[in-house]
């Protein structure tokens, strides 16, 4: 990961280096949270927890006509009421878009967290492990408009997880890509790429993929777009003959489909977006790569400029890669409603049902809570200048 960071870190550098040339914006953030919450179940001891969260969080964006970037740190303060003692969490993100010339395209994308619940992650199809956990991801990626229908497109994207229990390693996953983006009409665009993961236990690797993907992205209307994506996967494991074996595994290589698609709804008062899969994975902490069927659903609707409304839900499958035994599935779902008190103040309620299941040798992911909380964030609003 540190190649990626370094790559983007030095991306940024020049990006802002060649803002200073031109005409550009700063404008601070400053936002605080607080919320009160209630939790089922957070230890997995079937004792519920009361808490209170305090959330500063800092930041600022740069921008001119071709130069956009966002930096923020947010600390998340917790006071648990039978544990007594206070906790913090940790969460930043650095995130950059630059148009280098007329064809040529620049982003990347930093993230970072250090959290005592790993439920909060923005992560999709993945079991969550109830124990602390760092995890961040390093994207950066390179688009040329090759024509005025074709764009070339190199990615790379790393992700590191390490679970605070156990002695579990660091996990690391690697995953170039080179992709092409072709519009066939103003309605459909055909997408191909090539993908390679790499699955790390550091040091060891521990599993590899190649994989060809082709996609399409159709819009059903100036609302509605569909999207969907698939092709062969074959996977390599890094693994010696011993471990396979005692894990009761004995395919070193496989060939397996991988996909997903997508439905989107983007209208005046509401918005919609499901999206489903299935994929090869890493970096989940407590195993290097593992299978996951997902799916995932998200409506919000905002009948009044005050008020919004939302709901969501997913379900997942997880097994060993490349296709072994699922022996890890769980949902979760999720509703709420937003009331903006003031052009600053807003207030908002949320309940969760959290539910996953595992095998006897998996019990560390097991999980069974439901949660409710009420957060009053307030966000003020603060001029830009020029520098």
């Amino acid at each position: 990961m540190r190649t990626t960071v370094q790559i983007a870190a030095l991306a940024i550098g020049l990006s802002l280096a060649s803002a200073a040339r031109a005409e550009t914006l700063v404008k601070p953030l400053v936002e605080l949270g607080t919320e009160a919450r209630y939790d089922s179940d957070p230890y997995l001891d079937g004792e519920n927890e009361f808490f209170s969260k305090v959330s500063p969080k800092v930041g600022a964006t740069v921008e001119n006509e071709n130069l956009k970037l966002r930096g923020w740190y947010a600390a998340d303060v917790m006071y648990k009421a039978i544990q007594q003692v206070p906790e913090v969490d940790h969460r930043g993100q650095l995130k950059l878009s630059d148009q280098l010339s007329r064809r040529l395209e620049l982003h990347a994308d930093l993230q970072l967290w250090k959290v005592q619940d790993p439920t909060s992650l923005p992560r999709t199809g993945l079991a969550a492990v109830p124990v602390p956990i760092l995890y961040g991801t390093a994207a950066l990626g390179l688009n040329y408009r090759l024509s005025q229908r074709a764009t070339l497109q190199l990615d790379d994207r790393q992700e590191i997880a390490k679970i605070y229990a156990k002695n579990l390693p660091f996990s690391m996953t690697q995953t170039p890509s080179l992709g092409l983006r072709y519009a066939l009409t103003e309605r459909d665009t055909l997408t191909t790429a090539y993908r390679y993961q790499a699955f790390l236990a550091l040091p060891q690797v521990v599993g590899q993929t190649h994989a060809v993907l082709l996609g399409i992205d159709h819009k059903l209307s100036h609302t509605w777009h569909v999207f969907a994506k698939a092709g062969p996967l074959m996977f390599l494991d890094g693994r010696t003959a011993a471990q396979l074996q005692n894990l009761g595994i004995t395919a070193q290589s496989a060939v397996v489909p991988v996909g997903e698609g997508g439905l989107g709804w983007n209208g005046k008062y509401s918005e919609v977006d499901l999206v489903l899969g299935h994929d090869l994975v890493g970096s989940a902490g407590y195993a290097a790569a593992v299978w996951t069927d997902y799916a995932q659903l998200a409506w919000a609707v905002h009948p009044w400029a005050k008020v919004t409304f939302y709901v969501g839900g997913g379900g997942f499958r997880n097994g060993t890669a490349p296709a072994q035994t699922t022996n890890i599935y769980g949902y979760t779902v999720e509703g709420g409603v937003g009331y903006a008190l003031t052009e600053t103040l807003q207030l908002r309620g949320s309940a969760e049902r959290l539910q996953q299941r595992a095998d006897e040798k998996d019990q560390l992911v097991a999980l069974d809570r439901n949660i409710f909380g009420v957060q009053l964030t307030w966000t003020p609003k603060l001029g830009s200048w020029a520098p």
